[in-house]
């Protein structure tokens, strides 16, 4: 099959480029401090953005792409809702939050792990191409 549609291979990257750039922020997020958390929130929003506008051909892809998205919507919204527990020194709202952004880390490493998954067999498949069998003597 030819034409403009980009390979699985290629649409797998640009996922996990995606990924990887929201998890940058993240990182600096984990220290705990107010603005470098904001920006991590920013950071997750954007990427649920991006996703939405990466264009797949891919069923499972646009799938995990959909799923993925929703999990960074909700890891922003859960770090607002955290940050402003602390700012009103609600301990029970920001318990809440913890464990919020804790179910979302739980889910978006599971995804990435599927995700890879699904990457690595496209990568396998396209670096060996099924041969047709020879015709029988």
């Amino acid at each position: 099959m030819t034409g403009c549609a980009q390979s699985k291979v290629a649409q797998c990257k640009q996922l996990v480029t995606i990924a990887n750039l929201a998890n940058e922020t993240a990182r600096e997020a984990a220290t705990g401090k107010p603005e470098a958390m904001r920006r991590a929130a920013e950071s997750f929003d954007r990427a649920a953005q991006d996703l939405g506008k990466l264009p797949l051909s891919d069923t499972q892809l646009k799938d995990h792409r959909s799923r993925l998205a929703d999990i960074y919507t909700d890891t922003s919204r859960s770090t607002r809702e955290f940050l402003n527990a602390i700012q009103q020194k609600d301990r029970n709202l920001a318990e809440i939050a913890v464990q919020s952004l804790e179910q979302s880390a739980n889910n978006e490493r599971n995804l990435i792990q599927t995700i890879n998954q699904t990457c690595q067999v496209a990568e396998s498949a396209a670096s060996n191409p099924t041969q047709p069998n020879p015709p029988a003597p």
